[in-house]
Formats: C-alpha cells, structure tokens, sequence
C-alpha cells in the first residue's frame, strides 16, 4: 500500500482545511501511532476482526484511522449513516471488535485525542491491573489480507446490507480510477460525500492519495460553503452528488473557476442541472455509476451523450429481460459471474450502453406502467422545483399506490398536482404529493426507503401503523365496585412510537393518559367532566412495543378523582391521581346524566 503516496514527498499536502495542514509525512507518523494504540487497546483478536469507523467532522482523522487499521491487520467496517441506533447495531456484531471516531463520545479510540496526546493510548483492559508492556509502533501503510472492508448499502430500497471488500478490490478500481480520470500531481479535492461512503472513500480518500493530491478536511453540504472553500484553496476537483449539484446552481459565475474536474455518483443526475452548472462554472460532470455491490461500472460525461462507457477491465451486456449484467475485477471473488444487477440497459456500440433506470423503478399502478425515475425527473425540472422524491407502497386491489414528497418552497400543491395530471394519465398521478422544507436525506445524498415511508406515516413495509391499543373490557371488583381493572397491549407497529424515539420506543406519558387511562374513565364515569389536574403522577418504567399491561383503577365519585396503576408484570410502569373536574363544571355532562 506504499503506492498510495508513491507521488508524495515527504513535506508534500495530503490534507488541508480547518483542522490545519498535514503533509505525507504527518500521514505516516500519524498511521504508526494509531496502529500502536490498536494494537495495545486489542492485543487478542480473532481472525477478521473489524473496527468500526464513526467519523463526523474531519477526513484526515478517517483517513489516519483506516489507515492505521489496515496497518494493524485489522478491516474497518464503514456505517451507512452516523445516527445512534445504527452505531450501537453495528457494536453488536461479532466480527467488530473496537471504535475508532472523532465524536465527542466518550470511550474507545477518539483519533483526533489520540493524534494530539500519541503516547494516551489505552490498555486493552483499564480494570485488569498495570498496563501491559509498551507496543512496538506498527509499520505504517500495509494492508489486512484479505479483507479490509465491510461497507454498507444505504437502504434506499430495502434493509441495509453488508458488503466486504478486499484490499485488492479496492487498490484495483483505484488504480483504474487513476488511468480513467488522469489528475495532475498536487490537485486538490473539495468533497461533499462522507468517506464511509464507498464512492466517497474512493473518489475523496484513496484516489486524491494515489494521484499525490490533497483533500478537504471538512464535508461542506450548502452551496455557500463549497463556493468559499473552492475558491480559498483554489482546489480543481469537486467530488459530490446530484442533490448537491442541484443546490449548487445558486453558486454565482466565477466562484468554481478553479475547477478542472467534477465528480457525480449514487443517483442519477438530471440532464438539466449537468447542462446548467457546465454552462455557469464552465467545467463539464464526469458521472460515475456503481453500486456498492459491483463497485464503479461504467462512467460518461453529460456534455457528450448519454452513453456510459465500461471502466478499463469492466465488461457489460443485457440479458433477455433487459437487466444489465456485469463482469468486473471489482467484484467479490466469489461472486457469480456476469453479475445480473436490478439495473435496466440498452447495449450500445463498443460495449457501451445507455441506462433506462431499476428493474424496480417501474410499477403498475392500476393496471398501468409508471417509470418512477422519469416522474421524478419531470418533477425535478419543473420550476421553483429543488428535490423530489417518488415511492410507490402496496395498495389492494390497485398492486401499488405512489407517494411524491417534493421540495418547492414558492410552488402551490394545487398546482402541481394540476401540472402532473395534465403530463401523466391522471389515475397514476401519486395519490398523496407532499410539499415538504427538506428530504432527510443521507450526507451521501441517498433517502433510506424507511425514512421517506415515515415522512407519510408508514411503517417499512409501506403499510400505516396501528392506530389504536388493543384494551379488553374493564372488569369491575366483586366486592368493590370503585376498583375496576382491564388489560391492554401495545401493538409493535403503534402509531404514537412513531418519534419516541427512533432505536429506542417508548410509549410516552401523554400517549398513556390521552389514549389509555381518560378513555377508560369516561367508558366507566361518562357523567364526569374532562380531565382537569394530575396529581402524584409518576411514570416509573419503560412501556415497550408488544408489551402486555394490566391497569388497576380506583374511582372517588365524591371528588371525581381516578387512582390509577400500571403494570408490565411485576414491574410498576405508572402511577398517579387524575382528578376531573365535577358533573356541576361539566354542562353538557350534567344534562346528559339528567333523567
């Protein structure tokens, strides 16, 4: 792996930006003393063992922590996004041994900590006694073999799924990534996709590093910010994404004229935004297409066709039911051979081809073929329109319904859905179009299928949650009739866990009193007014999904007050007095109880 920096001399960048300046011979130092404190924080570990890699703020720590893995023996593994419940899923897997971050959480192997106090580095066990005897400093830039990393789908149409790579698979498209997209000695790369990304790792890590380029520290995302740090370092090669590069047509003239190149991958980019930011910053996209699975394919420039060209060594051809199938170095060793991808194609000159979108993309909806992708591209170049997305959810009787949610602050909801109904046959014009301030997108730009379904109140399979809990009738005490019990159960799938909270559900205090304890009341005390004061009320334990509870009731008809109580099992969950307020408060009450 020494090749990597090959181009470098030692006082030569590697990296730039807000956290300072590092050269070649920074890297090297930096790799060796990571490698040192893995190797004393994991002195046994099994074959294949993995560190995690949880990197928010800064590349060059990434970059060092990949680095010294690989040069501890160690693969990483690269998370498809940073939030909490994904992070703490990733922990649990066997073949993960230790975390190497740059976020202020505590524990584990914080780099940038670990960069600026070197000799801080834990022992495997702080409890177990005196630290073991010093580590001899890895030897930097070597690779694991044979693995080195597992990456991670985004679940833009599914469960996330892990992918490993080799070492070889990945120098290899390096390497051919460097013959491909010739780049000078010294360039310097902004980029706008995180490195756990594998493009993003590719285009904005390795190949930087193989060409004896530089790289951005930071990720900027706004349009604003790509501008000021393009233009500061005079940097030539921007490494982004569609969503991005849509946004970036605010970018006034002049700003990008540094720039030599530009990268796009992970989606398709729309022919309108490639022909409008050629024409603003004077510098044409170079699209790259791959899959996490296949690795790079194949790549084109927009200004030159439509057509994609394979990458050196990649073969293409279309099958009988017109998916694309692929013959790569890139792909797993024991993969089978052509890969047949959910992609679908139309074979071209010279082993080219031209993309016609996912074998899922298009859907019957009512009887009819919708091409999903060329409904989102007509939104997409509608006026005032900046991003959209389209999904389609099952629908009985119908095989599939859509959904559109759609960024378009100045535009009106009417009249988009005029505008669709009027280019599209109306019956399958999405049934619900939401205009929204933001998609949740990923940092790599991808939209997790999961979190789009949430955005219109579905559970992942595309299906509305319960709406209610399942609570069996009250039964009142044999002897004393102001003490009434019921039992309850918390569907898995209950609409209010939606929120509370993502990875962690908990059935909140409101949801109890709104949706549980107050119905149950007014079932047994219908001449009682509305709830009026809580009293002594204390939520004790967690209420989970599928949980069965049993709820004790003590009613006080003098005061109008309900003692309440509930159960999961032996354990307390809540507890607490709610008084309502009197017949003689409640008009419409007292008339009803009125003979």
């Amino acid at each position: 792996m020494n090749e990597l920096l090959r181009h470098h001399r030692a006082e030569d960048l590697v990296a730039f930006g807000e956290g300072g300046p590092r050269t070649a011979a920074d890297l090297r130092r930096d790799v060796t003393t990571v490698a040192a404190a893995i190797e004393a924080s994991l002195p046994e570990r099994s074959p294949g063992t993995h560190v995690l890699m949880v990197f928010d703020n800064d590349r060059y720590a990434f970059t060092v922590a990949l680095l010294g893995a690989w040069s501890a023996g160690l693969a990483v593994a690269l998370p498809p996004n940073g939030r909490a419940q994904t992070i703490a899923a990733l922990m649990q897997r066997p073949e993960v041994g230790g975390l190497l971050h740059d976020t202020g959480a505590g524990g584990h192997l914080q780099v940038p900590q670990l960069l600026a106090e070197p000799t801080a580095y834990p022992a495997a066990d702080p409890t177990a006694g005196p630290a073991p005897e010093p580590v001899k400093p890895a030897a930097p830039l070597s690779l694991p073999d044979p693995l080195a990393a597992t990456v991670f789908t985004s679940g833009t149409t599914g469960d996330s799924e892990a992918w490993p790579k080799t070492a070889a698979q990945l120098l290899d498209e390096v390497r051919v990534q460097a013959q491909t997209f010739p780049v000078e000695p010294g360039g310097r790369a902004v980029v706008t996709v995180p490195p756990a990304h594998l493009y993003g790792l590719l285009f904005g890590v390795l190949l930087p590093l193989y060409t004896g380029g530089a790289f951005l520290r930071e990720t900027p995302l706004l349009p604003e910010a790509v501008a000021s740090r393009v233009e500061a370092v005079k940097a030539d090669t921007l490494v982004s994404v569609p969503v991005h590069l849509r946004t970036a047509q605010t970018i006034a003239p002049g700003h990008l004229a540094s720039l030599r190149r530009v990268f796009s991958s992970t989606a398709p980019l729309d022919e309108a935004t490639a022909r409008s930011f050629a024409q603003t910053h004077g510098v044409p996209i170079t699209e790259v297409f791959g899959s996490t699975e296949t690795g790079g394919i194949a790549w084109r420039r927009r200004d030159q066709g439509d057509r994609w060209n394979p990458l050196a060594g990649v073969s293409v051809s279309v099958d009988a039911r017109g998916h694309l199938r692929v013959d790569s170095p890139f792909l797993p060793p024991d993969a089978e051979r052509p890969w047949t991808t959910a992609d679908l194609a139309e074979a071209g000159p010279e082993g080219s081809f031209i993309h016609r979108g996912r074998a899922d993309g298009v859907v019957k909806v009512g009887g009819r073929r919708v091409s999903l992708p060329q409904m989102q591209r007509w939104l997409l170049a509608q006026p005032g329109v900046l991003d959209a997305e389209i999904i389609a959810v099952p629908a009985p009787g119908r095989g599939v319904r859509l959904l559109a949610a759609v960024v378009a602050p100045d535009q009106d909801e009417d009249a988009l859905r005029r505008a669709m109904q009027e280019h599209f046959v109306p019956s399958t014009v999405p049934r619900r179009l939401r205009l929204v301030d933001r998609l949740p997108r990923e940092p790599s730009g991808k939209l997790p299928r999961r979190m789009l379904l949430a955005m219109f109140g579905l559970r992942p399979d595309g299906t509305p949650p319960s709406p209610r809990l399942e609570v069996d009738a009250p039964v009142v005490h044999p002897d004393d009739p102001t003490v009434v019990t019921a039992s309850a159960r918390v569907p898995t799938d209950y609409v209010y866990f939606d929120g509370h909270f993502d990875g962690y559900p908990i059935l909140a205090g409101v949801v109890q009193l709104h949706e549980l304890l107050v119905p149950l009341v007014e079932q047994l005390r219908p001449q009682w007014g509305p709830l009026r004061e809580l009293l002594r009320v204390k939520f004790l334990g967690r209420i989970v999904p599928g949980d069965a509870l049993s709820i004790t009731l003590r009613l006080d008809v003098q005061r109008s007050d309900c003692d309440f109580e509930i159960h999961r099992g032996s354990t307390r969950c809540s507890a607490g007095r709610l008084r309502f307020a009197p017949v003689a408060a409640s008009p419409g009450a007292q008339k009803a109880a009125t003979p």
